[in-house]
This record gives C-alpha cells, sequence and structure tokens, in this order.
C-alpha cells in the first residue's frame, strides 16, 4: 500500500519549517510520498519548502485550501491519502497510526484537543458546525473539520467534484463519506 501524504499551505513561513523538520526527523520522506502544495503564498513559504526532500506544487494564485488538497490528490501516487496542515497544529508522530487504522477503515479522522493549536476565533463556528453535523447524520464525531485525516484515494476521487475549494473541504468530505458508505 502506497501512502501519500498531502500538506496544504498558505503564508506559513513562520511555522511550516517546524512541520517539515518533524517530517524529516521522522523519516516519513524515506516512507511516504510528501507533497506539498503552495496556495499562492506570498511570503517565503515556498522558498522554505524547497529546502527539504519534499515534492512541491505551487499554485499561482491563492485557490483555496480545498484546491489545494484537491491538486494534491490529482498528482499523488498513493492509495491513501493522509492530509495534514501545514500551521503546526498536528502532530505528525501520529502519522503512522492513520496509516494503521487505513487498512480497516476508509477514513480517519485527527482529533485536536485543548492542548493543540487552533485559531480562537474559530471555535464557536466549529462547535456549531459539529452540531450541524452530528444532528444530520445522527451520530457522534469529536473533530469533524481536523485538517489532519486518512482516506481511501479511490473513494475519496469519485467526491472530489463536489467537494469545496474553499475551508470546508475537510467538513464536507467527512459527511460525504459518512453518507455514502
Amino acid at each position: 500500500m502506497k501512502i501519500s501524504i498531502i500538506i496544504p499551505t498558505y503564508n506559513e513561513a513562520n511555522a511550516v519549517r517546524n512541520v517539515l523538520d518533524q517530517l524529516i526527523h521522522g523519516k516519513y520522506h524515506q516512507k511516504y510520498e510528501i507533497i506539498f502544495v503552495n496556495d499562492g503564498s506570498i511570503d517565503k513559504t515556498a522558498d522554505i519548502i524547497k529546502e527539504y526532500p519534499v515534492i512541491l506544487y505551487n499554485h499561482h494564485v491563492n485557490k483555496g485550501y480545498g484546491a489545494s488538497i484537491k491538486t494534491g490528490i490529482g498528482k499523488s501516487k498513493g492509495d491513501k491519502i493522509i492530509i495534514l496542515d501545514s500551521d503546526g497544529q498536528h502532530d505528525p508522530n501520529y502519522i503512522d497510526e492513520i496509516v494503521t487504522l487505513l487498512n480497516q477503515y476508509d477514513m480517519v479522522i485527527g482529533n485536536r484537543d485543548e492542548k493543540s493549536y487552533q485559531v480562537k476565533s474559530r471555535q464557536a463556528g466549529k462547535k456549531l458546525i459539529r452540531f450541524v453535523g452530528e444532528y444530520l447524520l445522527e451520530q457522534k464525531l469529536p473533530d469533524y473539520n481536523s485538517g489532519f485525516r486518512g482516506f481511501d484515494k479511490k473513494l475519496i476521487n469519485k467526491m472530489l467534484h463536489i467537494l469545496p475549494n474553499g475551508f470546508s473541504f475537510s467538513t464536507t468530505s467527512t459527511l460525504a463519506l459518512i453518507l455514502t458508505n
């Protein structure tokens, strides 16, 4: 089973080096295909990524978080896809655990806790999204819109045309995969 790790990034020059260092220190670049999609950053994000042994694709203009993930999926060679945010809020040390779980499940979602870095101004909106999602699905999920997730490439490819180009990619993909399986 080949694994591709897709990391969308936009203006993350202050955080992306830490994520890259963690990935390289954990030797993930030797086990998995690591793809960064730079979504039209106007800072030094792309220059920093070029210093590391990973694959980099660039959008010349900002197209959106979901569009970056779609680009990464389209360029990936893996049978399974893992998405990891570039701002450092997720611990790459859980990648192998997600890979293992993908042997049993079509989708695996990382769960952030109170120690995880999160933008405080978005927390109320995320609670609302969780409430609506749980109502629609009639089941509990701890982190609908976590940017740390894995899924089967064949399944997500069937849905890419309906998934948004913006930030709601994570939530929408969660709902779509649960409702169709």
